[in-house]
């Protein structure tokens, strides 16, 4: 069944590709894949680790690759925050590195098998000798089909800069599933595109990530 759904992915990746052709001064195809693993440590503290590969030049290249440790707590069954740190190495052009940090508001809320989730972010980050300072404000639906740990989600983010203002939008339009009680896999398709800029940059993007729980912390018994 995933394969069905993963067709089905590509071929709307394909449809949005053409579609949005006309309206952009300069495109690109990328693959960006990520694997990730999580660790509970307490009922209401966790930890990340993330790697991720992101191609560039119509995936002819590797245009970045980055690791990423985050910390989440739980304010509630519905809010929580997290912050994290992101090493980026830049190898379109002349090769560079940066760095991020992030800080993240989510506030989630299911009714039946409808999901929803916004997320508010604010990250500083420098790169190729430049610094930035982003808000990010990210509105995500997910379904969970019946009797499967399959869910198709759609998602719509923008990028707010302090001093260009409003710079970019996401959407986001794929699928997720669970392999068992650790592994969760997911492939989406993503449109971006740039706004305020002369030379207006669009990127159409195939995505697979992988994430592994490591499951929750062993209580010490006395």
């Amino acid at each position: 069944m995933i394969s069905l759904f993963s067709n089905k992915i590509i071929l709307i990746a394909a449809v949005f590709q053409l579609s949005f052709s006309a309206f952009s001064q300069d495109q690109d195809f990328q693959i960006w894949s990520g694997a990730e693993v999580k660790y509970k440590w307490s009922k209401k503290w966790s930890f990340g680790l993330e790697q991720n590969v992101r191609s560039a030049h119509n995936s002819l290249l590797v245009g970045k690759t980055f690791t990423e440790i985050k910390v989440n707590y739980d304010l509630s069954k519905k809010m929580s925050l997290s912050g994290g740190y992101r090493f980026l190495q830049l190898y379109i052009g002349e090769k560079s590195m940066g760095h991020r940090l992030f800080a993240d508001f989510k506030y989630s809320y299911k009714l039946d098998r409808i999901k929803l989730r916004y997320r508010l972010r604010y990250q500083y980050q420098t790169a190729t000798e430049k610094a930035s300072r982003t808000f990010r404000n990210q509105f995500k639906i997910a379904y969970n089909l019946p009797k499967t740990s399959i869910e198709p989600f759609l998602a719509g983010e923008s990028y707010h800069t302090l001093y260009r203002g409003f710079e970019k939008y996401r959407v986001t339009v794929g699928l997720s599933e669970k392999f068992g009680k650790k592994l969760k896999g997911s492939i989406y398709y993503r449109f971006q595109r740039e706004v305020n800029y002369s030379n207006v940059q669009t990127q159409n993007i195939l995505g697979v990530n992988l994430a592994y729980n490591l499951g929750k912390r062993k209580k010490k018994k006395d």
